[in-house]
C-alpha cells in the first residue's frame, strides 16, 4: 500500500519591519495680534490772539483813500532806486559767505522771532490785530483779513507803510519783513457796491 506524505507546511511570511510613520502634528500658530496704530493727534489750532480795536464815537470821520494814492511818484520811485543800487553795492563789496553760512544766519534770526504780530488798520480806523507764525505765507494773512470781511468778494489789498504793496503770496512773513511786528493798510481794490459801506469787519469778542 502506498502511502502519501503530506506536503510540507508553507513557511511563514517573512514579516517586513513596517516604517513607523509619525503622526502628523498640528502645530498651533499663534494668531497674528492685530497692532492698531494710533491715529497721529492733529497739530493744535494756532490762536491767533485776535483783538479788534475801535476807534472812539466821537472820532472825526476819515476819508477812504483810493489805491491812486499809494502809486510812486516819479522821484520817488528814483529816490528807491538809489537806495536799492546803494544797498546792491553794499551786498556786493562785503565778504563773500556761502550759502551754508547765509541758511544758518537766517535760521538763528527766525528762531528770535517764531511769532509775528500783526495789525491791520482799515478805512474806518478800525484795526484788526492777530498772531502768525513767521513761517506762515503772505496769502495766509490776506485769507485770514478776508475771513473776517462783512463784504468778502470785494478785492482787496494790503500795504506796508509807506507804500509798500504785498503782492506776492507765497512769501514768508519773515522774508516779506514783516516779523517780528508790523501795522499794514487796508485798500479797497474795487468801488463799493450798494450795500456795502459801513462796518468792515465782523465782531470779535
Amino acid at each position: 500500500m502506498s502511502t502519501t506524505t503530506p506536503p510540507p507546511p508553507p513557511l511563514p511570511a517573512k514579516e517586513t519591519p513596517s516604517e513607523s510613520i509619525p503622526e502628523a502634528t498640528h502645530e498651533s500658530t499663534p494668531e497674528s495680534t492685530l497692532t492698531t496704530q494710533s491715529a497721529p493727534e492733529p497739530e493744535p489750532t494756532f490762536d491767533r490772539q485776535i483783538q479788534m480795536f475801535q476807534p472812539p464815537s466821537n472820532a472825526p470821520a476819515k476819508v477812504e483813500l483810493p489805491e491812486s494814492f499809494f502809486k510812486l511818484t516819479a522821484n520817488e520811485i528814483k529816490s528807491l532806486y538809489k537806495s536799492h543800487v546803494d544797498s546792491r553795492e553794499k551786498l556786493e563789496n562785503r565778504p563773500l559767505k556761502t550759502q551754508k553760512i547765509r541758511q544758518a544766519e537766517e535760521l538763528d534770526r527766525m528762531k528770535k522771532y517764531p511769532r509775528t504780530k500783526i495789525r491791520i488798520r482799515f478805512p474806518d480806523s478800525t484795526i484788526l490785530q492777530a498772531v502768525f507764525k513767521s513761517q506762515e505765507k503772505v496769502g495766509d494773512v490776506y485769507d485770514f483779513v478776508k475771513s473776517t470781511l462783512k463784504t468778502p468778494e470785494r478785492k482787496f489789498l494790503l500795504c506796508l507803510p509807506p507804500r509798500s504793496k504785498l503782492v506776492e503770496p507765497l512769501q514768508t512773513l519773515y522774508k516779506a519783513g514783516l516779523a517780528p511786528a508790523s501795522n499794514l493798510t487796508f485798500v479797497w481794490i474795487d468801488k463799493a457796491l450798494s450795500g456795502q459801506q459801513g462796518i468792515y469787519i465782523k465782531e470779535y469778542t
